[in-house]
């Protein structure tokens, strides 16, 4: 959980990043309809896409899924 402040002036903003590991064909993921507004599905191999054009200091869902999988380095 994060709670932040955006730039726009709408106050507070408050973010659940949940990692979950999955066992299984992830050739056809199926999310329920409108209760995501973003997702996608990283492994080790993937880690660096999260911090494409992201400003230092921008890596919270990178961090996040690093330590999830105890590779944060």
């Amino acid at each position: 959980m994060s709670t932040w402040e955006g730039d726009d002036g709408q106050g507070l903003r408050h973010e659940a990043d949940f990692v979950v590991d999955v066992d299984g064909d992830l050739a056809r993921p199926r999310l329920e309809p409108g209760k995501h507004t973003a997702y996608g599905w990283f492994g080790p191999e993937d880690l660096e896409r999260l911090k494409e054009n992201r400003a230092p200091g921008e890596t919270l869902v990178h961090d996040v899924i690093a330590a999830a999988l105890d590779l944060r380095g």
